[in-house]
């Protein structure tokens, strides 16, 4: 195999790209002809062993299953940095408009469904499958951008494009101090040269690498005329592409069957060798073993300059075909070519929220992963905080019998329109309530001032009450041992859906674990970016307890902290978004607390993903000591 560098970036490609829209369930997608993972893993297995490095896929091959097969078996078979990756993204759909999802926000849910499907961090070249007539060009590249800056791709790519697109596109790029793009991915073989017009002359001019697409013409360069196979007799949209102008093809394919036999050579080395000569790695699909052989034996052919042109010089011009043709202004709001099918990707209102995630918990009740926090928030604001975090979307409100707002909380739910069972209302037993007595009628008083005829889940606030936190070595355990005996009548009575613990330690759970009849379903502890109880969160999950974080932009001094900020600039987002996205990515439920909804809609906003090199990174911060103002509470270190 030989190497090349793409374009102008720092990629060392192989002269070969392996094209794998033919991976993937034929169940699911446009095609039919698709290969199953196993067999798909044995050809990427095999171009791996002959040197090919190259990969590309896309986001609508097969509904997302092309990703994930090729994902799974680079990850079995290479190592990552050994590879290049290349997967391409759709336009915005006309449902995607309606709901005012902007192309940056388009472009982040794009990407992060890839990372997702093919099990990686990041990709090498992400590339704009087809032009959007919808989209500003500027939203394009300013979407672009940021994902390049948060490391989810290295390198950007063109497809289906003309060339005074990707002119444009390039020079508003170094305009505005973007990304660029580095290559384009064109329809370009031997029986189409349309590419060779403007669009050749102009990657020549700027270095811009050309990986074309149906480098074999859909098999027609690969087989004698009359030939058939599986793909030929199935594949609708090739005949699209190519049955019009069958008669003057069928002319250079025998020129190309005439010099492989020459060459004693296969027809795809001959047709390949000669696209070899005008790009920098032709994309070449296979779903047979003997069609990536034959596609990196290409690479060592050479033809002499009259065989070239003597595969040239029948070639007539020919109109547009393929996704060229269809993508036009005038049919910008009809269906794509391509769509990303069954996938789950969130539309409109669901799009950039947490609202829909939910974690189950081990009674098997599920439980919405963000919710409104209420600690701080006078009684008599509860209540209009609370249904304005209902209307925006909220499903889960966290409240204390300490907050001394239970009354506005629970009227909040009540007024809010929204039915009963679609919310998930906590609140706590008090950390003074150590004996059975006093924390069941804790609990029915809870009932009264809300209003409610049941709670979701009540918790015992602290194993220790609070004047004592940070000051006693008593734990309380018989004291806890009472209070989750309430809590457990509490729950067989109906009264409680699901119940569990605070700011518990590995100790403290074990005792309470010893003598439990029910076990705690849930530990809600400080938590956030520079104090992340790792070993907790653990030894909690390993016990099926689920994890919930407070507090997680550790009261507002997370936003004081440079290497915090930095990393939320890199990734386009708020301090308070990264600090709540990163809970979230430690599979916790997260409370963050406000009663203002312009931050109650931001925080919701977390359509991004960190990575893991960023995530070890940010739990390797340095331990916020000092919480400002607030330090003197007990679950900042402090002492009442």
């Amino acid at each position: 195999m030989k190497y090349t560098k793409l374009g102008n970036s720092d990629l060392n490609v192989s002269r070969i790209c392996m094209g794998c829209m033919g991976f993937g369930d034929s169940q699911n997608g446009q095609h039919s002809w698709t290969l199953d993972e196993e067999h798909s893993r044995e050809i990427i297995k095999r171009g791996l062993d002959l040197g090919v490095n190259f990969y590309d896929t896309a986001i609508g091959y097969q509904s997302g299953t092309s990703e994930q097969y090729v994902g799974r078996a680079l990850r079995d078979f290479a190592k990552r940095d050994e590879v290049v990756v290349a997967t391409k993204f759709l336009p915005r759909t006309p449902a995607d408009i309606e709901a005012g999802i902007t192309g940056q926000q388009h472009i982040e849910r794009m990407i992060n469904k890839s990372l997702e499907n093919l099990g990686m961090d990041y990709v090498d070249l992400y590339i704009y499958h087809m032009w959007d007539w919808n989209t500003p060009v500027y939203d394009i590249l300013d979407g672009l951008n940021r994902i390049v800056k948060a490391g989810k791709a290295r390198y950007i790519g063109i497809s289906n494009c003309y060339a005074w697109q990707l002119a444009k596109a390039n020079a508003l790029a170094e305009k505005e101090g973007f990304a660029k793009f580095v290559s384009v991915q064109g329809h370009y073989n031997l029986i189409f040269r349309e590419e060779e017009r403007e669009m050749a002359m102009l990657c020549a001019e700027d270095n811009i690498a050309m990986t074309p697409y149906s480098a074999l013409a859909s098999g027609r360069l690969a087989r004698l005329p009359g030939e058939t196979s599986k793909r030929a007799e199935e594949d609708s949209y090739a005949k699209f592409k190519y049955d019009a102008t069958k008669e003057q093809d069928e002319v250079i394919i025998r020129r190309v069957a005439e010099l492989a036999e020459k060459h004693s050579v296969s027809m795809t080395e001959v047709s390949l060798a000669w696209l070899l000569t005008k790009v920098t790695a032709p994309v070449v699909g296979a779903t047979k073993l003997h069609h990536i052989e034959g596609a990196a034996k290409a690479v060592e052919l050479e033809l002499t300059d009259d065989e070239l042109a003597y595969l040239e010089e029948p070639y007539v011009p020919h109109a547009l075909a393929g996704v060229m043709a269809q993508n036009k202004p005038a049919n910008k709001n009809e269906k794509h070519v391509w769509s990303t099918g069954s996938q789950k990707i969130y539309n409109k209102t669901e799009v950039i929220t947490m609202f829909n995630e939910k974690l189950t918990l081990a009674n098997g009740v599920e439980i919405p992963q963000l919710a409104l926090g209420t600690w701080l928030i006078d009684d008599s604001a509860a209540a209009e905080a609370v249904k304005a975090a209902l209307s925006l979307g909220y499903r889960h409100i966290d409240t204390a019998q300490a907050y001394g707002n239970e009354r506005g909380v629970g009227e909040g739910v009540r007024t809010s329109g929204i039915p009963r069972k679609d919310i998930f209302v906590t609140s706590k037993v008090a950390a003074e309530h150590k004996d059975y007595k006093s924390a069941a009628e804790g609990i029915d008083e809870t009932l009264r001032k809300t209003g409610l005829d049941y709670l979701d889940m009540m918790i015992i606030h602290s194993p220790q009450p609070w004047k004592l936190v940070n000051q006693s070595d008593d734990r309380f355990v018989e004291g806890n041992r009472q209070a989750w005996r309430a809590l457990e009548d509490a729950y067989k009575a109906g009264k409680l859906r699901a119940i569990g613990v605070s700011n518990f330690l590995q100790g403290d759970i074990e005792s309470l674990w010893e003598t439990a009849e029910i076990k705690p379903m849930v530990d809600q502890v400080l938590c956030h970016i520079s104090n992340s109880p790792i070993e907790l969160i653990d030894y909690c999950t390993a016990k099926g307890i689920v994890m919930e974080a407070y507090s997680p932009v550790a009261h507002g001094e997370a936003m004081k902290n440079p290497v915090i900020a930095e990393m939320a600039e890199k990734y386009g987002v708020s301090v308070p978004q990264l600090c709540i996205r990163f809970d979230i990515q430690l599979g916790m439920i997260v409370l963050p607390k406000t009663a203002d909804p312009e931050h109650m809609k931001t925080n919701a906003e977390l359509d991004f993903i960190i990575s893991d090199a960023d995530m070890e990174a940010l739990k390797s911060i340095k331990h916020i000591e000092n919480y400002g103002e607030h330090s003197f509470f007990p679950v900042f270190g402090g002492k009442f």
